[in-house]
């Protein structure tokens, strides 16, 4: 358990968002989230590894790495890419 509980004052979060209870266990905050939350933040999960975190069963382990700004941006555009290009390809398929 924490050491020291403070009251916060809710503020906003997002699909992504890492809280901390003060219990001391991770909270992250998927896509079925609130709009606020009063724990403690402590990082945000970049957008291109939200699928792979959504995919974890509850109680799994995950692993954190602080990863740059131009970093995350980078890692989202490939996504993006991907997607795109996956797209492309389905949509061939089904002119075929």
């Amino acid at each position: 358990m924490l050491r020291e509980q403070r009251e916060t004052i809710s503020s906003a979060v997002t699909f992504g968002t890492v809280q901390v209870h003060p219990d001391g266990n991770p909270i992250m905050v998927m896509a079925d989230h609130q709009t606020t939350g009063s724990y403690s933040k402590i990082a945000q999960v970049i957008s291109a590894d939200l699928p792979l975190l959504a995919q974890t069963n509850l109680g799994g382990k995950v692993s954190f790495r602080l990863v740059s700004l131009r970093t995350a941006k980078q890692k989202h555009v490939q996504q993006q890419l991907a997607v795109h290009k996956l797209r492309r390809g389905m949509e061939q398929m089904a002119r075929s």
